[in-house]
């Protein structure tokens, strides 16, 4: 984030539309990378999440057909 604050803050009314404006870019690249790879962190870490919570679900209700039939 500190890349598009930086290169934002860079930016006056009258440079728009002209090539002093080009560093505008890669600032704003900069955190749309860094939240393409949190969202892939955050993706695997819910399908890893989900699956064991199946797991645990699933192996609860196996200990509890098993307690009933003690």
């Amino acid at each position: 984030m500190l890349g598009l604050i930086n290169s934002l803050g860079e930016i006056r009314i009258g440079d728009l539309g002209t090539a002093s404006t080009a560093g505008v870019t890669l600032g704003i690249g900069e955190p749309l990378i860094s939240t393409a790879a949190g969202l892939v962190v955050a993706i695997v870490a819910l399908a890893f999440y989900r699956l064991f919570g199946g797991l645990l679900f699933t192996q609860v209700k196996l200990f509890r057909r098993a307690g009933s039939e003690l």
